[in-house]
């Protein structure tokens, strides 16, 4: 099954120039969140997806464990971390421990089918505990990373989870500014070469100056720009992101938003967030709250239309917390000084791309009115503030 448009290189080089070419069955449905809750009827083998459906699917799994009685949870738990142990172990589990599984987890699994052994996320990957679970659930999540311009995938992490590897016939270099090769684990950008990579843009409406910097020569051979940044240890690849999307302070301290979005979207009240700071002198951030979380959490109780009755001073205050709780574990320059309520970004309304990352320079421009406020020194400025309780808005 594919849940990924055929422009991402990685969902063009496995649904088109492999499964389709090799005579596979490829089921692909009209929408990617419709597509996911069907995979118990189209039971397919292996899924190429982004990662935002399993990611999705993760959270309400750990909602639901979390919100069981004691024993039951810590039950869940315990089997859990025995699958675990026997996985990480080679050791087939033992009939107590199915049993345990199918009770405990059956309906997890029921929800990918009894088929689904392999799902391949392109873009984003998932992380460590989201793969570890999914594995627990006998499905397999590869990440992976590719550019179009290279010809499609570049690299696995077949071989070691959450650790990139380049493919057979594919090199991977690191440069700065100047083109020169960075030592190993020094940040750059990524340049690669492959036997299936572009010979240039022939695009007519494109600039000749950028069509030729898109390609660097090293004597007779030539690799293609991807404009990501990141670093190769050992030939283990690191992506930060694009170049593009860096986040440069007022100060000159470089922040990745991904990096940072990432840690906040763990959050149960936080169901999608988006941080702003080029230029600026601190991190700013729009925020999509999850309501229903929100509410559970305070015991609220709905309206008939089935809407959580949370006022936006209640979401702020348990957004607030959340925010200050995740930023313990990253550099200070990425905390989150303000932040302002959003409605959710969606495929609909143009705020994410169909690789389900956000549309950054449509958001930048629509809210923008939002984002400058949100700068405001005077003690009236829109938003929320994240280390002061006497904000207004």
């Amino acid at each position: 099954m594919s849940l990924c448009s055929w422009c991402v290189a990685g969902a063009l080089t496995l649904d088109l120039y492999q499964a389709i070419c090799k005579g596979a069955s490829v089921c692909i449905p009209p929408e990617l969140i419709e597509g996911f809750q069907d995979l118990s009827l189209v039971n397919p083998s292996v899924i190429v997806s982004v990662a935002q459906p399993f990611q999705r699917a993760y959270a309400n799994i750990v909602d639901d464990v979390m919100n069981r009685g004691t024993f039951t949870k810590d039950l869940t738990r315990f089997t859990i971390g025995r699958i675990t142990e026997n996985r990480l172990m080679f050791k087939k589990p033992g009939r107590t421990l199915r049993a345990f599984s199918h009770v405990l987890l059956g309906k997890f699994k029921e929800q990918f089918g009894s088929e689904l052994r392999l799902a391949i996320i392109v873009g984003h990957s998932l992380t460590k505990d989201q793969s570890e679970l999914m594995a627990d659930l006998d499905v397999f999540a590869v990440g992976t990373y590719g550019c179009m311009e290279a010809g499609g995938l570049i690299a696995t992490d077949i071989d070691v989870p959450q650790r990139l590897k380049a493919l057979p016939g594919v090199e991977v270099r690191v440069v700065n500014d100047r083109n020169e090769i960075v030592a190993p684990g020094d940040l750059g950008e990524i340049l690669v070469e492959a036997p299936n990579s572009m010979q240039g843009y022939f695009d007519v409406h494109i600039d000749p100056e950028e069509a030729k910097n898109s390609l660097v020569e090293y004597g007779s051979r030539t690799f293609v720009r991807t404009g990501d940044y990141g670093s190769v240890t050992g030939g283990w690849i690191t992506v930060k992101g694009s170049k593009d999307i860096l986040i440069t302070l007022a100060n000159g301290k470089v922040v990745n938003p991904y990096e940072v979005e990432f840690a906040l979207n763990k959050s149960p009240f936080i169901k999608q967030v988006f941080v702003y700071g080029h230029n600026k002198p601190y991190v700013v951030a729009l925020v999509v709250a999850n309501s229903k979380a929100i509410a559970a959490h305070l015991r609220k109780i709905e309206r008939r239309d089935g809407v959580p009755i949370v006022s936006d001073r209640e979401k702020a205050d348990c957004v607030r917390a959340e925010l200050r709780r995740v930023s313990k574990d990253l550099p200070p320059r990425t905390h989150v000084r303000r932040f302002a309520f959003v409605d959710e970004f969606t495929l609909a309304n143009g705020f994410m791309t169909v690789k389900m990352g956000y549309a950054r320079q449509k958001i930048e421009s629509h809210y923008v009115h939002y984002l400058e406020a949100l700068y405001d020194e005077t003690p009236k400025f829109f938003g929320f503030a994240v280390d002061d309780y006497d904000d207004l808005f």
